[in-house]
């Protein structure tokens, strides 16, 4: 599954990029979750870690607030867990272990679809929503 995103004014041109520079997420069937930079027409792999199961769907978060703040990755994934991958700037893993909140749904159905939304960008508050491959959608 795949997921674009924006990286921030900041980082880009921290990087001599242009502002119209492009992050990508990529999250695979073997665990495996990549974040690449496209930049002046050249996909470049930023970092790569491994969640342990099959990845189903992405969420990027990038914080609103400011460039101190953390972006973090939201992973849905076959096992039904949704794991938290803290980002060091905008796409850099930070090596650490993924936070993981098991069976978001009910019966621990597959996570299929992703969707946040920020409530509060000065709190870090947001709204989540996700479906599962057994029809079910939670909302947290």
């Amino acid at each position: 599954t795949l997921q674009w995103a924006s990286p921030s004014s900041s980082s880009s041109s921290s990087r001599g990029g242009p502002a119209s520079s492009a992050l990508l997420f990529a999250g695979f069937s073997t665990g495996k979750v990549a974040s690449y930079l496209l930049e002046h027409g050249r996909l470049t792999r930023v970092s790569a870690v491994s969640v342990g199961v099959g990845v189903k769907c992405l969420a990027y978060l990038k914080s609103t607030v400011d460039a101190e703040r953390q972006c973090v990755l939201l992973v849905g994934c076959a096992d039904g867990g949704l794991r938290l991958l803290p980002l060091r700037g905008v796409a850099q893993f930070d090596g650490g272990k993924p936070i993981l909140w098991p069976g978001v749904h009910e019966k621990n159905a597959a996570l299929t679809t992703l969707s946040v939304m920020p409530m509060n960008p000065v709190l870090g508050k947001c709204i989540c929503a996700s479906g599962a491959e057994d029809g079910s959608v939670s909302i947290f």
